[in-house]
């Protein structure tokens, strides 16, 4: 059966190294961009999508297109992202509300959109490519961070919730790395934990966008069982300061309270 995975923002940064490196690992790659401009010429397993996460249509047609290509979806990276940064209350409220459109409700209608055919496959991953900002809210990353806190949250339901049609559920939570993402309100590689990229000429250096897509390509080969996953040292750093490392403490209660161990 032929390995294949939809990539949303593909079109720079993390999402671009994620299209390739799933390409050299034999996957056919559905890369979805607002507008098709990435250069994948000479890959034949990359297949440019045109796909704006906040545009419905867009994402009614990408679900036909893959449907019509007749491979399956082995998984779904939602790594479409973009980052408003400042105190809260100088962020405009348009800022804001599109911050929140396309880091969270695009990743979720783009889940939503792409379920039935996971569910009829009764097999399937989804990777929501979250950042450290969705486990600690800096000051003047407030906004950016509530978006992934929001996405971290329906991520958690899911992970309970898509188990009886054998579809696994995981973030991903990158640290700080090489992404080139300057400026506010950017449609660059936000998933770059952007409040610390300032960092990048300290020692050691920080990891290149290609290491970071490989740590979350291993995500795919390897069972689903943690939702939590920290890419890089930075992240894996942050999540034993936080208790974070040891997460089946944390799912055995959510199956008892809610009765999914029944």
């Amino acid at each position: 059966m032929t390995k294949t995975v939809l990539i949303t923002g593909a079109s720079r940064g993390l999402g671009t190294a994620l299209s390739q490196g799933f390409g050299n690992a034999g996957y056919k790659v559905f890369a979805g961009m607002r507008e098709v401009a990435a250069d994948f010429k000479g890959d034949s397993n990359i297949i440019p999508l045109k796909l704006d996460v906040t545009n419905p249509t867009h994402i009614i047609k990408a679900v036909h297109k893959v449907e019509q290509a007749g491979y399956g979806l082995t998984a779904l990276v939602n790594n479409a992202g973009i980052y408003s940064g400042g105190p809260a209350d100088s962020v405009e409220d348009a800022d804001v509300r599109r911050t929140f459109d396309v880091n969270f409700f695009g990743a979720l209608a783009v889940t939503r959109a792409f379920l039935p055919l996971f569910q009829q496959q009764k097999a399937g991953r989804v990777i929501m490519i979250s950042s450290l900002s969705g486990l600690v809210s800096l000051p003047g990353d407030g906004i950016y961070a509530a978006s992934k806190h929001a996405l971290e949250a329906i991520a958690e339901s899911l992970f309970f919730e898509l188990v009886p049609w054998n579809i696994g559920v995981q973030l991903a939570e990158p640290g700080a790395f090489q992404s080139g993402l300057t400026g506010q309100q950017t449609d660059a590689d936000a998933n770059a934990h952007p409040t610390t990229d300032k960092s990048a000429h300290q020692k050691p250096p920080l990891p290149s966008a290609k290491e970071t897509a490989e740590e979350i390509i291993q995500l795919i080969e390897q069972p689903a069982h943690l939702l939590r996953n920290p890419i890089g040292d930075q992240a894996r750093s942050v999540f034993l300061q936080l208790g974070l490392s040891e997460q089946s403490g944390r799912q055995q209660f959510i199956r008892r309270v809610s009765g999914a161990e029944k």
